[in-house]
């Protein structure tokens, strides 16, 4: 039950990839409103085990929609050097998400929590439409018109400045340079450069997950031990969604000023050490050792998780792959990051469920969460460059140089001039 939402968020991602170039990236992002409406629907009107299988295959589809799309949406619209800021801030409202949902799962009963987010999914059906469509996906379609009006309404500024004018020209730029082919889904590993930054987006994509975040929001209450916070459990969970959205905003923050790679090495070298505090406090108690006096101890690991976890790996992977592939193809590449974050986090589900109920002992997986978020770092140091302020143009240079692709296109480029 609990993995089945991730399974349903791998199945989405391919079609709405293709989708977002015909029909617009505002008309996907509101068809996934219909999507929770219909699974909130099934859930309050329950008969059977079924109706809410649907239900969960459903939310995960909207849900793998939503981290394909939105992150390219977000960062169509956003200016140059608040590109980061804008596609972390998606990530910061889904904590925002979550966090509702603590609060309502602690106050309310299932039918009222049920129904409290039909009113949610009601709400963005109903003001999604007051969304503009990306002038990215407009000058594609030849609405030159419209994607000026709509970059002037997104600047906040007149269609005639000169500010409008220039960006209109950068955007006109990036899609001239996409055309010389119609892009296929396999264009996202066509040459050594964008099989690089598959890689990165394959690996940052499986980390978000991989470091433990997802058995923690899904299994909560059952990790924490009943008494030792001062707190009942289901509170601590509400302060832990505090914690996400605070310091997801903050990182949406900082990733324009200490930039994108430094905030991921940070959060998944401090992540890796909370995972092993966690993995020793548990092998403690597996073992017999009385623990009563450092019950306090998983509630404070809960709350720095929330912290180290939030500040870099949470919210980073969506949106680096609008940062690593051209206008024509980053689709694709959100849709892998999308299929990752949901198979990594069904997988990682799965397996915690099967140690923690047939097994009775967590600390084998939080030694594999910790394990996974040091070689996190390693991979970080040798192979994640930095984005921050840098136009595709100049990160496509930057992979090339990486895998030595640019200086096999000069000594072309001289050969042909010889």
């Amino acid at each position: 039950m609990v993995s089945l939402m991730d399974l349903g968020t791998m199945i989405s991602p391919i079609p709405a990839s293709y989708l977002i170039n015909i029909v617009g990236r505002k008309m996907v992002i509101n068809a996934t409103a219909l999507m929770f409406i219909a699974a909130s629907l099934l859930t309050v009107f329950a008969k059977a085990m079924w109706y809410i299988y649907i239900a969960r295959l459903l939310a995960g589809m909207g849900k793998g929609i939503a981290f394909g799309v939105i992150p390219v949406y977000l960062t169509e619209i956003a200016q140059l050097n608040l590109r980061g800021t804008m596609g972390s801030l998606f990530i910061t409202a889904v904590s925002i998400g979550t966090l509702y949902g603590y609060v309502i799962g602690a106050s309310l009963s299932y039918q009222g929590v049920n129904i409290a987010n039909l009113v949610v999914a009601i709400l963005f059906l109903t003001v999604g439409w007051l969304l503009p469509e990306t002038p990215f996906y407009l000058l594609m379609k030849g609405k030159d018109k419209e994607a000026e009006k709509n970059l002037s309404i997104l600047r906040h500024t007149h269609r005639g400045a000169a500010s409008v004018k220039a960006e209109m020209e950068q955007v006109t730029a990036a899609i001239e340079s996409c055309k010389n082919g119609k892009a296929r889904f396999i264009d996202i590993a066509t040459s050594k450069s964008r099989r690089r930054a598959l890689l990165i987006v394959i690996v940052t994509s499986s980390i978000q997950r991989l470091s433990g975040i997802s058995p923690v929001l899904a299994y909560g209450p059952s990790i924490l031990p009943p008494t030792g916070g001062g707190l009942k459990p289901d509170i601590y969970l509400v302060i832990f969604g505090v914690v996400l959205t605070v310091v997801n905003y903050l990182g949406a923050v900082l990733c324009e000023t200490s930039g994108r790679k430094r905030l991921m090495l940070y959060s998944a070298s401090s992540a890796g050490i909370v995972n092993f505090i966690f993995a020793v406090y548990f092998t403690l108690g597996t073992n017999g050792i009385d623990t009563s006096s450092f019950t306090w101890l998983p509630y404070l690991c809960l709350l720095l998780y929330g912290v180290t976890w939030s500040l870099g790996l949470g919210i980073m992977p969506p949106f680096l792959p609008s940062e690593l592939y051209p206008t024509n193809v980053k689709s694709y590449a959100s849709s892998i990051s999308a299929i990752i974050l949901g198979l990594t986090s069904f997988g990682v589900n799965k397996a915690f469920g099967e140690v923690y109920v047939m097994h009775g002992g967590m600390e084998a997986m939080f030694y594999f969460f910790g394990s996974c978020s040091f070689l996190f770092s390693i991979f970080c140091v040798y192979f994640v460059i930095e984005t921050k302020g840098k136009t595709y143009q100049e990160i496509e240079t930057i992979l090339k140089e990486t895998v030595g692709e640019e200086e096999i296109e000069l000594q072309l480029e001289e050969s042909n001039k010889l």
